[in-house]
């Protein structure tokens, strides 16, 4: 028998685009300003969240500095592979 996750919820849905509406307005404030420069009522803002918010999911600037940057690496990652499925020798991917 086959079981199928239970469906999101409303309250989840709202959650993970807060995290990452989170993530997406500190990679750019901290982009522009630098990692010390940025605040976190700034990434509220821009995020467009409640300035306590943001610690409802990060319990500092450099935990959401952290999972910028594994968004960045992530998308690095997947940038690289794309590129280097395309090519036939290992010789080349490793180059």
């Amino acid at each position: 028998m086959d079981v199928q996750p239970a469906a999101e919820s409303r309250s989840d849905r709202r959650k993970r685009r807060n995290r990452q509406a989170l993530i997406e307005a500190g990679y750019h404030v901290m982009a522009e300003k630098g990692i010390d420069a940025a605040t976190m009522s700034e990434i509220a803002e821009r995020a467009d969240v409640g300035a306590g918010t943001v610690y409802n999911y990060f319990a500092s600037k450099d935990d959401l500095a952290t999972r910028v940057m594994e968004q960045v690496m992530n998308r690095l990652a997947q940038r690289i592979e794309a590129v280097t499925n395309t090519f036939d020798d290992p010789a080349q991917v490793y180059a």
